[in-house]
């Protein structure tokens, strides 16, 4: 497929760049002093308990956290800006991008050994892009690097990280790493062009889905547990309060979407879209749960439990870390210390 776009140099170059809490490679990404609300639906007790070491940045600097020994640890200089870290499967690399020539033809990323701490870099090259927003490990050999083309698109690069080759280039928006490699995301739309164009969504290059008219904006997708299902939201621009549930069939040997189903959204429904661990749809917010029967497509509302265990236990980690900081950094003039992109995840560094 071939896909125009425009050139970077008649963009208007602002970008914000915002904090999206997310659950990437066995990692929880939160901020510190924040507890994601439906995290406890998200893990077992058991899985909660073995978050026990994270990863974050600091005024362009990478650190570590380990709570066995309630130490920080700088994993780099100061010499350059680094964001976005993320750590791979195997928890052997950390990647991040490089801030110094963000709005540049040259994207720069960073791969940090944990073991020995060296850093090998990787360029990319591209005419249209012009500040990396996310990295996603697709397997400890390759990484999905999203980057800013302009407020309708983004460029995917799927890099090698051994022999730092781009294996792969997709334009659209909202990837998604799916379980076999391969990448879900909606279609490239030219700036613009919304009103004229049908959004759609591909696996790697093959179109799966389309929306039944132009006025239909796709959401997020989410991935079943058992990866034979993906659930995400339609709205209709022209009526905000009219949304869809569509449910669809997920073939990863034909790399195919089957529609299955779809379910009207009431105003009331609302909150983030998951599957729990049987594969059943449902919205969580911090008061409500909303069950979606797939049988008579309907919807059931109830009360949000409330684990108080989760919440006294994952309030002790984040004290920990809280004091772990102010012990480290201990020049600040900070109140509670400040940091970013924080990522947890089980094992220690």
């Amino acid at each position: 497929m071939r896909i125009k776009l425009f050139n970077k140099g008649k963009l208007f170059r602002l970008i914000g760049i915002s904090l999206i809490l997310i659950m990437f490679v066995g990692a929880i990404s939160v901020g510190n002093g924040f507890a994601e609300k439906s995290l406890s639906k998200m893990l077992s007790k058991q899985e909660r308990k073995l978050l026990s070491s994270a990863i974050f940045e600091k005024d362009g600097v990478l650190y570590s956290y380990s709570e066995k020994t309630g130490k920080i640890k700088q994993l780099s200089d100061e010499s350059t800006p680094k964001y976005l870290p993320q750590l791979s499967p195997s928890k052997e690399n950390l990647a991040f991008a490089y801030a110094s020539n963000m709005f540049g033809s040259e994207l720069k990323l960073g791969i940090l050994d944990m073991n020995n701490k060296k850093i090998s870099d990787i360029t990319i090259q591209s005419r249209y892009s012009d500040v990396i927003m996310d990295i996603q490990w697709i397997n400890d050999r390759q990484l999905g690097v999203e980057c800013h083309v302009n407020p309708s698109t983004s460029e995917y690069f799927i890099i090698n990280i051994k022999d730092k080759s781009i294996q792969k280039t997709y334009a659209g928006s909202r990837f998604t790493v799916l379980p076999d490699g391969s990448v879900m995301y909606k279609g490239h739309i030219p700036h613009g062009w919304k009103s004229e164009v049908k959004e759609t969504l591909y696996i790697n290059d093959q179109q799966v889905y389309e929306a039944e008219a132009t006025d239909i904006s796709i959401g997020y997708p989410q991935v079943s547990t058992n990866n034979t299902k993906i659930a995400f939201i339609e709205t209709n621009d022209n009526d905000p309060e009219n949304n869809k549930l569509v449910i669809c069939e997920l073939d990863f040997r034909e790399l195919s979407l089957n529609k299955k189903a779809s379910v009207e959204l009431t105003d009331n429904v609302h909150g983030r879209l998951l599957f729990d661990t049987t594969d059943n749809i449902y919205f969580v917010d911090e008061d409500y749960t909303y069950t979606v029967d797939e049988q008579t497509l309907t919807i059931k509302e109830a009360k949000t439990k409330k684990d108080k265990e989760y919440s006294d236990e994952w309030q002790e980690k984040l004290n920990a870390f809280d004091k772990a900081l102010k012990n480290h950094f201990k020049n600040t003039e900070e109140e509670r210390v400040k940091v970013e992109d924080v990522k947890w995840f089980s094992g220690q560094e």
